[in-house]
């Protein structure tokens, strides 16, 4: 007699896991550039925070530019003023942070915080949905610092702008190092 079950449910954390164990060496090499990268941040923060600054205001002028080459592209006048007006702001937005860094800073300070907490909220989630594969807990443990971190740029402001965003984000850079080193380590002993 036969008779029909259902088969288990897919375990969802087995796919990603052997995934993870075929790229352990591409887990080891990123976690340590990142390690590289937090602590050049970490020992000269003050340059960290002010190149990070000038590379966005760069940026946002290179966008503007961009933006303004393509109205030669669009067709109609709404299509044309929308992106003519991105252009003006984009380039706005990018020489006020080159002109005045230091007001640059301290407003990134602030979105500093928020891309911490919000980040860490992410990671926390990702890391509760993959709870089943070994190492989820260094996942976690990220996402934590990440959030602590967040909160923790709201603590001296406005003194220590100048300087926070590069030690934090270099500490950030560091944890997430040795999470992808501890993911490497749980996936590849299998515990």
């Amino acid at each position: 007699m036969t008779t029909l079950t259902t088969p288990p449910p897919p375990n969802p954390g087995a796919a990603l896991e052997d995934a993870l164990k075929t790229h352990t060496t591409a887990l080891l090499v990123f976690g340590i550039l990142f390690l590289v990268a937090g602590s050049v941040a970490i020992l000269l923060p003050a340059l960290a925070t002010l190149v990070a600054e000038n590379l966005l205001g760069g940026l946002m002028i290179l966008s503007g530019i961009l933006y303004g080459a393509l109205t030669s592209q669009l067709r109609g006048f709404w299509n044309n003023a929308w992106t003519v007006i991105l252009a003006l702001l984009s380039i706005a937005a990018g020489l006020i942070l080159l002109l005045y860094p230091l007001q640059g800073i301290l407003t990134l300070t602030i979105f500093l915080a928020a891309y911490f907490i919000v980040t860490g909220v992410f990671k926390g989630i990702h890391a509760l949905h993959h709870r089943g594969i070994n190492g989820w807990v260094w996942s976690l443990v990220s996402a934590i610092a990440s959030i602590l971190l967040g909160l923790a740029v709201w603590w001296g402001l406005p003194e220590t702008a100048a300087w926070v965003l590069g030690l934090l984000f270099g500490v950030d850079l560091i944890i997430y190092g040795w999470a992808l080193i501890g993911i490497r380590a749980a996936v590849k002993n299998g515990g």
